[in-house]
């Protein structure tokens, strides 16, 4: 069993409406609507996470890597 917000492709984006998606999968094979132009990236429709992760055993799953402790994230953002 996979859950999709464990997912490196799955993304939560403001602004979802009844006619726009925003929230989905991300993966280029299950997008509805993928445009290349970095203009165009708003317009882009994702994937239906529900119906592909339907039964819990997506085939384009990749996990997440594991967030770093909060002192390691912070001696990373003040070596960089």
């Amino acid at each position: 069993m996979v859950d999709c917000k464990d997912c490196i492709h799955f993304r939560r984006l403001a602004g979802d409406t009844v006619w726009k998606r925003r929230t989905g999968c991300y993966h280029p094979e299950n997008m509805e609507q993928k445009l290349t132009e970095r203009v165009h990236l708003a317009q882009e429709i994702p994937g239906n996470h529900e119906q592909l992760n339907l039964r819990g055993d997506c085939a384009v799953f990749s996990a997440r890597p594991r967030r770093g402790s909060v002192l390691s994230r912070m001696l990373e953002a003040l070596r960089g």
